[in-house]
Formats: structure tokens, C-alpha cells, sequence
């Protein structure tokens, strides 16, 4: 069995042409920010951590990995429903999951409570985890959303995804 599966939950979430198919308003952007860190990870040492560790606890982590993977797919009925307040705890309990895993830090984590304390519906970290780059569902206001992680000391720009 190849694991860890959370990398496929995480692509999922984050790849424009899921977002594209999983909605039926595909015409509408999903507001998002991204915020940079400037802490580069490799994502193959961050992997490794969470292969051994899966390795010598597969059970537990086997039910980390499928809580993503459900996460993920309630992600999708979120999307077709256009329910971004719902897409946005997804993405809240998705990086719980991922924080489990420890493949987080402690750079995104500030990012992630700026974006969700300015607004943001969700926040996540993206990539391979360990340091560099988050991204926030942000439906009402985004510039607020970048303007404080900038004022955080973070790199943050407005994108939108559809």
C-alpha cells in the first residue's frame, strides 16, 4: 500500500481544475490568499517524517489519513453546494489533520490564526507542508486578509481560483 494518502486530500483541495469541477457556478472565483512564510521545507524530508512515523504507527495514522481523505470529499458537496462557509471548516479541520502529522510548523500556524482572526472562512497550509506557504478561503474581504499577514511580517497576495 503506498502512503501517506493526505497528499492526494491536499491536491485535491488545491487544484483549480478540482475546484472547476466540483463546482456548478464554475463562472464564479473562489476568493483566496496566499501566504508565503519565507521558511523553505523540502516536501521529500517532510514526506519521509510522516512515512516513519506511519511506519511504526500505521493504525493511527492510517485514520488520520482517511479523515483527510473524507474531508476532502465533503470538500467537493461543499463546492457543488457553493456552501464556502462549509468549505471553509473543511479546510479549518483539514489543517487540524495535518497539524496531527506534524507537518506543519509553527510559521504557518501564525499565518493560518491571522488569516482566520482577519476573516478568512479557512485556512490551510499547501505543498508539502514544513514551513513555506498557506492558502485562505476569503469570501467577504481578502485585502484585509493579506493586509494582515503583511502587517504579521509574512508575504500574502489576493488570487482567486474558477
Amino acid at each position: 500500500m503506498s502512503r501517506p494518502k493526505y497528499l492526494l486530500a491536499t491536491f485535491r483541495i488545491e487544484s483549480s481544475a478540482w475546484v472547476r469541477s466540483a463546482s456548478p457556478r464554475s463562472m464564479l472565483p473562489l476568493p483566496m490568499v496566499i501566504g508565503l512564510s519565507g521558511v523553505e521545507s523540502l516536501t521529500a524530508r517532510t514526506v519521509g517524517r510522516v512515512r516513519a512515523a506511519w511506519q511504526r504507527n500505521k493504525q493511527l495514522y492510517e485514520r488520520i489519513f482517511d479523515e483527510i481523505d473524507a474531508l476532502a470529499m465533503q470538500g467537493i458537496k461543499a463546492l457543488q453546494a457553493w456552501d464556502l462557509q462549509q468549505f471553509g471548516e473543511l479546510m479549518n479541520i483539514c489543517q487540524g489533520q495535518l497539524n496531527a502529522l506534524q507537518v506543519s510548523s509553527w510559521e504557518l500556524e501564525e499565518m493560518i490564526q491571522v488569516a482566520r482572526a482577519n476573516g478568512a472562512a479557512g485556512a490551510k497550509l499547501t505543498g508539502g507542508g514544513g514551513g513555506g506557504a498557506m492558502i485562505a478561503l476569503c469570501p467577504d474581504d481578502p485585502g484585509r486578509v493579506a493586509r494582515a499577514l503583511q502587517q504579521a511580517g509574512y508575504q500574502a497576495m489576493e488570487s482567486s481560483i474558477g
